[in-house]
């Protein structure tokens, strides 16, 4: 987004999550959950913080890509957060810094009412920051990834970042999950029970998918028919997870939340490749 702001997949996202000011929609219900997650790396690039902030940077060129008061340009602050008082009181809030620019050290100010003596003391020192901007014409603006030579960003580079830093918790039960020997069609249940996306008749009732006849329990016939209660409350599940632990002599109460129950499962097989098979054949 930050280097193909013209391509068609771009255009796709401007058009379902861009609002008229230029910022994003970034939560309700129209919000995936991978949108929420990309925003939080863009405000980390506009907001001047986190791991994603201090790998890339903005050069300058044109000017026609780059906003003037929300973007980072110049300094580690944006303009609307550093003189915040004079982006409340500008008229062209939104225009970009090659709209703003008028050549030499004459920029196109616009104001909604006369500025007072500590505010024109602002724009003054505002001005001096701007004094040495000189806009390229031939070249468009372009984020550069630091990480690699290039400047361009990579998948690899950024995750080798992560890793040699504490900015993520790596889950290992997820490593466990994918490692291998483990049949494709098991990982992918385990996966989607610890998530609570299995298509049981609780869920395709969420979803507004009614099934006709019996809503319970294929099992017992008593519990509706959830991920929690499949795997975990029926009395004939229970019978298999009290055999399995007692079979491993591992003693204490078993967690009936979903969640809680895949990842104690971490405590039982560390350093022991049986119990690990055995817990994947009991799902």
């Amino acid at each position: 987004m930050l280097t193909e702001p013209n391509s068609q997949w771009v255009r796709v996202l401007n058009s379902k999550y861009a609002k008229e000011d230029g910022s994003w929609v970034v939560e309700g219900r129209t919000c995936s959950k991978w949108w929420v997650d990309m925003q939080s790396v863009v405000d980390a690039v506009h907001g001047c913080s986190g791991w994603w902030n201090q790998h890339v940077r903005h050069v300058l060129g044109n000017g026609k890509q780059t906003r003037f008061w929300h973007d980072r340009w110049i300094g580690e602050t944006r303009f609307c957060d550093e003189f915040s008082r004079l982006y409340e009181i500008s008229l062209n809030k939104n225009d970009s810094v090659e709209g703003m620019y008028e050549g030499g050290s004459k920029w196109r100010w616009s104001w909604r009412r006369p500025l007072f003596a500590w505010e024109e003391e602002k724009l003054v020192e505002l001005a001096n920051r701007l004094a040495s901007v000189v806009l390229t014409e031939a070249h468009p603006d372009e984020w550069r990834w630091l990480a690699e030579r290039s400047g361009k960003y990579s998948v690899a580079s950024a995750y080798k970042i992560l890793a040699k830093s504490n900015h993520v918790q790596v889950d290992t039960f997820y490593d466990t999950i994918w490692a291998k020997g483990i049949p494709p069609k098991v990982q992918v249940l385990v996966w989607q029970l610890e998530a609570d996306r299995l298509p049981t008749r609780d869920n395709l009732l969420l979803r507004g998918v009614n099934l006709e006849g019996q809503n319970g329990c294929v099992f017992c016939e008593e519990g509706s028919e959830s991920s929690k209660h499949l795997f975990l409350l029926c009395p004939k599940a229970y019978a298999v997870w009290v055999r399995l632990y007692a079979w491993w002599g591992v003693s204490g109460v078993l967690i009936n939340e979903l969640r809680s129950f895949c990842h104690q499962y971490m405590g039982l097989v560390s350093g022991s490749k049986g119990i690990k098979r055995v817990w994947f054949a009991g799902i």
